[in-house]
């Protein structure tokens, strides 16, 4: 299955004309699977299921021994919201092929979908015996599952195998910092970022992140060094900037209010 496919887009734009001109003038232009395939991720990319599922359908009418497109086909139930077709497929599929990768990852997003969460991960967990690349995904699953149900530890920790297999991917430091903020680990959350920015000390969303988890224990300077690192590494994110503004604001209250309630009443009201 070609998840994540790069489409070049003279390539796509020619097999979209050539299908699409085909169905509308009845013609019988030629494609090879791999190229319905191409046109069926194309259309479920960009959510255009009513041409995705024309689509199948030819392939299922050419290509009939090819498991790939009944699979393709539980894909388009799961994203049409019939949840239930889709999985009642995928059991009869699954007995024909226990062990098909595709299989196995398309039963556990419609498990998830259906809020079947530890069977979602159980099957996920299946699938990394019979994958050898792109387990980053997997792992991402998996950790989407446990966010679910409000492991968020658990989810970090898949999160962070995501992260080993795609080092460079700022999105798993995102979620990363999301389960450690939903889960109360600011501490962690301080530790897992200091060691992101010490191996990456240009990574603005290392220190973006780190920032934060220091917010969160209230340590105010130590987060507004943070952001400031995370701005001057990349000025244009400006979300950084608001962020370090508004701790600046809430240290300053902090300490002002701090040096309120530590002088003698008789003097709190002489201060600005």
């Amino acid at each position: 299955m070609k998840q994540g496919f790069d489409e070049d887009e003279n390539y796509i734009r020619e097999l979209l004309e050539r299908f699409e001109d085909g169905l509308h003038k009845g013609g019988s232009s030629f494609f090879d699977s791999s190229e319905m395939e191409d046109i069926i991720y194309h259309y479920f990319s960009h959510a255009e299921f009513p041409k995705a599922r024309k689509a199948i359908h030819y392939a299922l009418e050419r290509f009939p021994s090819d498991i790939t497109f009944e699979v393709l086909q539980a894909q388009y139930l799961l994203n049409t919201g019939e949840s239930q077709k889709a999985l009642s497929s995928l059991d009869q599929l699954k007995k024909r092929d226990p062990r098909n990768p595709d299989i196995i990852l398309t039963r556990a997003s419609v498990l998830g979908s259906m809020n079947r969460h530890e069977e979602a991960i159980k099957e996920y967990i299946k699938a990394l015996a019979h994958i050898d690349d792109d387990k980053e995904e997997i792992y991402t699953g998996i950790a989407f599952e446990y966010e679910s149900i409000g492991d968020y530890e658990k989810a970090a920790e898949y999160l962070k195998q995501a992260l080993d297999a795609d080092p460079d991917n700022d999105g798993l430091l995102y979620e990363i910092g999301y389960c450690y903020d939903l889960g109360g680990m600011s501490e962690k959350a301080v530790v897992f970022f200091a060691s992101i920015v010490d191996k990456r000390p240009y990574s603005h969303v290392g220190w973006y992140n780190l920032g934060l988890a220091y917010s969160a224990l209230e340590l105010y300077e130590k987060a507004i060094d943070s952001f400031d690192f995370s701005i001057a590494i990349e000025p244009g994110f400006t979300l950084h900037t608001s962020i370090k503004l508004n701790h600046m604001s809430r240290w300053n209250f902090t300490m002002r209010l701090l040096a309120f309630t530590s002088k003698p009443l008789s003097l709190r009201n002489q201060m600005p």
